[in-house]
């Protein structure tokens, strides 16, 4: 059984919101994680 062009369309559409949410959650990660670094680091300069 394929998939129509429809059904891909349908899938692609329900994919989108996930995609929105996973990019947030990585963009929130890689904020965090790059700023406690650089706290941590200026906590080590001599």
């Amino acid at each position: 059984m394929a998939l129509s062009v429809e059904d891909l369309k349908a899938i692609e559409a329900m994919l989108e919101p996930i995609r929105r949410d996973i990019k947030s959650i990585q963009l929130t990660l890689e904020n965090e994680t790059n700023r406690n670094i650089k706290i941590i680091a200026e906590g080590h300069l001599d």
